[in-house]
């Protein structure tokens, strides 16, 4: 018999990726940091001080293994930080999330990279991959590792590769999200009408961020993830 349920604090850096939440039963608590370290640490920091017993690190992320397709769940074993530090997700609600979507939802296993800044070139993913291991990164799980061994709360880290490691991004991208983690599409329209030649490669990465966020709403009635 599970012990009563903890009440779980979500980190997420986009808006979209919360509302993949919106159908658990468990109406977790949730920051959206935009994408932001420094953001979501204090984050982290703000929901254990109302009362969460437990952290997850919740999103979309960029690829670093080549073999990992958009879409894929990574469940991750550990997170590493910028400067190499190892966070270990814990192995009790981790197995916990795994039995409840044995038989219907696959995971990968490995290491999420975390990263102070965006890595979006094939070349700067593929040195973060040799140098680091880690399948994935994004930018905000480092920083609620941090907070959550600092609290010693358990912490868990969910990710779906939105963006795989054959792809190229343009740093401009990021002038498509404000301060609260909403996206904004009429500043990239903007610019895409100097730089029309950049208007496939978005369109496939639009595509495949929905991939991945389908892949999350897919994972948010699982009891254990959000219900600790």
């Amino acid at each position: 018999m599970r012990a009563a349920a903890q009440t779980v604090g979500v980190v997420t850096g986009l808006l979209v990726e919360a509302d993949c939440l919106s159908g658990s039963s468990a109406n977790p608590r949730i920051y959206v940091s935009a994408g932001n370290a420094v953001n979501a640490y204090g984050g982290a920091v703000q929901l254990i001080a109302d009362g969460a017993k437990a952290l997850l690190s919740f999103g979309i992320a960029g690829g670093l293994d080549p073999n990992l397709p958009p879409g894929t769940l990574v469940l991750a074993r550990a997170v590493i930080g910028p400067r190499g530090t190892r966070y270990d997700c814990d192995p009790n609600w981790r197995g916990m999330v795994c039995s409840d979507a044995r038989g219907h939802i696959d995971f990968t296993d490995g290491a999420i990279a975390g990263s102070d800044s965006p890595i979006l070139g094939q070349a700067g993913k593929a040195k973060l991959f040799r140098g680091s291991g880690a399948v994935a990164v994004d930018m905000e799980s480092h920083a609620v590792a941090r907070a959550a061994k600092e609290k010693n709360v358990p912490f868990l880290a969910l990710r779906a590769i939105a963006d795989p490691a054959g792809r190229d991004v343009p740093e401009w991208i990021m002038i498509g999200v404000d301060s609260g983690g909403r996206t904004r599409i009429a500043p990239v329209l903007a610019k895409l009408l100097f730089r029309p030649w950049e208007i496939p490669r978005l369109l496939e990465l639009a595509k495949d961020q929905k991939t991945a966020l389908s892949a999350l709403r897919r994972v948010a009635d699982l009891a254990a993830l959000t219900r600790f």
